[in-house]
């Protein structure tokens, strides 16, 4: 009931935030960002509905790679994010509800440049949410896990042997990786 809550409390929120901030940005941008005819007002809306109502990954990765080029209106992305996760059970999508709900809790935009050092910054900001905003961003990591997300239980691996946002703990640390490397090896031989 608290993600149902949390999603129209988001919706919203950037409803409200966009009409401010949409013409700000029409006037700097517009003429770049509209220039290329991918990325069209109808396209979207379109993609946006072909996730709410049919959860098409397709459409999904069509959202990521826009709000991608639109940084302003990232967050737009995370209520998508969840309907994915939660209505339409693809669990591939959790390190991302993960990521950009710590994003949109510390208001502070991700510095990850692919070194273990720069992720293990990006992850300890979780360490500066209240203990309800933890376990939020923490369940969709889990959940990712529990249903063998490889990116999700690469990063579970890494808050259990950092201890971070969880109590260290190698043990669990390590039965996650061996699970992790006999996924890798099952892929391997097939």
């Amino acid at each position: 009931m608290n993600i149902v809550k949390f999603l129209l409390l988001l919706l919203m929120l950037t409803s409200c935030s966009e009409k401010k901030s949409e013409k700000k940005e029409r006037k700097n941008s517009k003429h770049e960002f509209f220039s290329s005819k991918y990325f069209d007002a109808d396209r979207v809306e379109k993609d946006k509905y072909n996730v709410k109502y049919k959860g098409d990954k397709l459409s999904y990765s069509e959202l990521v790679l826009y709000y991608s080029y639109n940084k302003s209106k990232k967050l737009e992305l995370l209520p998508y994010s969840i309907i994915m996760i939660e209505k339409y059970k693809q669990y591939d999508i959790c390190t991302d509800a993960f990521d950009n709900l710590i994003e949109f809790y510390t208001e502070k935009e991700s510095l990850f440049d692919g070194t273990h050092k720069s992720l293990i910054n990006e992850y300890r900001k979780i360490e500066t949410l209240d203990n309800d905003q933890q376990s939020f961003c923490l369940y969709f990591i889990k959940v990712g896990a529990k249903n063998n997300d490889y990116g999700s239980m690469k990063c579970l691996e890494v808050l259990y042997r950092e201890g971070i946002g969880v109590n260290r703990d190698i043990i669990i640390a390590d039965s996650i990786k061996s699970k992790i490397d006999s996924i890798e090896t099952y892929k391997r031989r097939r």
